[in-house]
């Protein structure tokens, strides 16, 4: 995954939903392995590193594909839109 053809905001994107992902209440602990494939604590390492990292390494991209995918997905909205009902 190439990064370096990103500007500073979205760059700041980024790190911003891996920290999300790793520390927001979007994913319980009992499914936040299988939702991103990596442990919580291996997401909130990447996000503490961010942007000084290999972003070619597997976790790294993995990290930032599902933290993305699950964050953003329509699914996802659903179930927080769900959340919020009175």
């Amino acid at each position: 995954m190439a990064l370096s053809g990103l500007t500073q905001r979205e760059l700041d994107v980024v790190g911003r939903c891996l920290r999300a992902t790793a520390e927001g209440p979007f994913f319980p602990d009992w499914e936040f392995h299988l939702l991103i494939g990596l442990t919580r604590a291996e997401v909130a390492g990447i996000a503490a590193q961010w942007p000084n990292l290999d972003d070619a390494a597997e976790e790294v991209a993995r990290a930032i594909t599902n933290s993305y995918n699950n964050l953003l997905s329509p699914l996802a909205q659903a179930d927080l839109a769900m959340e919020k009902r009175p």
